[in-house]
């Protein structure tokens, strides 16, 4: 079983990979099982990918506070799963 990174290198148009929603929203999902456990994907639900940005409803206003206190190390974690840097910030909806 190839990892992600390597099938988003093998789809790669014009020397830059075109990342869809799908792609990111698992990537999203697996950085934040990896950093926050079961309890972070419950409080955090991915809603969408647009324009380099990652749209996320989150429950509680706690759960806001880390995130925008994390968001610039999550986007890393992120664009490193990727294979490429793409996302730019995580914005969050209460």
């Amino acid at each position: 079983m190839r990892d992600l990174k390597q099938l988003l290198k093998n789809k790669k148009v014009g020397g830059r990979a075109p990342l869809d929603e799908k792609s990111v929203r698992y990537v999203f999902q697996t950085v934040i099982r990896e950093e926050y456990g079961r309890q972070g994907l419950e409080n955090m639900k991915f809603l969408s990918y647009s324009d380099s940005m990652i749209f996320v409803k989150i429950k509680t206003s706690a759960w806001a506070n880390e995130i925008w206190l994390k968001r610039e190390d999550l986007v890393k974690l992120i664009n490193m799963q990727l294979g490429v840097d793409e996302i730019r910030d995580i914005s969050m909806a209460n």
